[in-house]
């Protein structure tokens, strides 16, 4: 399932074996992804925390169904098959609108957010795209942009996040060949 050794669950020792224990209480099963990381456990809590922070925080502003569209289309933009089928079902899970949600996900597969997103939203998605793709083009001025979309500086903060944190699991994903085969997607 990744191009490296991976260590399954039934096979693991010491701290790999408590950290697959956490995820399975907390997620209900490790995976591919997190068989990846099987080398380095450590590593796998901190992206794991990453990413429930970026995008779970009970401090966050922003919902987490819009997180996972952040996280869906920077993996969309990024060519990431896997973390676009994981993070698409998560959107579909956490969006309190499943029409809503299926829609919006073809929209973002297709790289047209405007075709379900509008002001602020649209402005993030935007955002995350121009971070993903050019993040070294952002300057000021677009961060006055999405401030005046109505997007605090919060919610800047959480988009930058999520982008950055799916930039990470994009590459750690395609650059190792994990495989979304045999993955639950619920």
């Amino acid at each position: 399932m990744a191009w490296i050794t991976t260590i399954h669950e039934n096979d693991a020792e010491g701290e790999l074996a408590k950290t697959y224990e956490t995820v399975k209480k907390r997620a209900g099963s490790v995976g591919n992804f997190g068989r990846g990381f099987s080398l380095k456990p450590h590593m796998y809590e901190t992206f794991i925390r990453a990413y429930l922070d970026a995008c779970f925080h009970k401090k966050n502003v922003l919902p987490p169904w819009y997180q996972e569209a952040v996280a869906t289309y920077v993996s969309v933009l990024n060519g990431c098959a896997f973390c676009v089928s994981h993070h698409a079902a998560a959107l579909l899970t956490h969006c309190p609108d499943r029409n809503f949600a299926l829609g919006a996900t073809g929209a973002l597969a297709a790289d047209k957010p405007e075709r379900f997103f509008s002001g602020k939203e649209l402005a993030g998605l935007r955002y995350a795209r121009q971070l993903t793709l050019e993040p070294a083009s952002v300057e000021e001025q677009d961060i006055q942009a999405l401030r005046d979309a109505g997007l605090n500086d919060e919610a800047i903060l959480e988009i930058n996040l999520t982008a950055g944190v799916f930039a990470w699991a994009n590459r750690y994903v395609s650059g190792l060949g994990i495989s979304i085969e045999g993955d639950d997607l619920d």
